[in-house]
């Protein structure tokens, strides 16, 4: 019985291990040199535009990133379900500098079109590293329920 009880405590480890094992793999065999987008230091206003027909809306954010000129700003949907308050969550990402030429801070701007899902919409929340800004529909504030 004890003999049975340490095989399967063997072949328990051994499967936790092969799990645990692609995940190091992947990310020790990323090349250094290849810079993939990264979340952009602070967001600073988001402003939303809702098309005529209420079927999609243009979401802008203003941000600051921390040093040098970053580059391909974008917004990342991370919301994975209909959120029950309506808001969805947006990253506002960029691709980092390959040299950092001065340590000042600088304005950057990401623009997204996006078809609202079906039902209930009231606004984004754009996250960044420091903060995040949650903006609602304008004018009524009411959400927007699609069917």
């Amino acid at each position: 019985m004890k003999l049975l009880i340490g095989i399967l405590a063997s072949v328990a480890a051994l499967s936790i291990t092969a799990q645990a094992d692609p995940v190091r793999h992947l990310s020790r065999n990323r090349p250094s040199s290849s810079r993939g987008p990264s979340l952009v230091s602070q967001v600073t206003s988001v402003k939303l535009d809702l098309s005529i027909r209420g079927t999609s809306v243009t979401i802008t954010a203003v941000g600051t990133t921390h040093m040098g000129i970053w580059s391909r700003p974008q917004l990342v949907e991370r919301t994975t379900r209909p959120p029950a308050d309506g808001i969805y969550s947006f990253s506002f990402m960029a691709t980092r500098p390959t040299r950092v030429i001065d340590q000042r801070s600088r304005t950057i701007v990401a623009k997204r079109s996006w078809v609202i899902p079906r039902g209930r919409f009231s606004g984004v929340r754009v996250v960044a590293n420091r903060n995040s800004v949650t903006q609602r529909l304008p004018s009524t504030n009411r959400p927007i329920h699609r069917r």
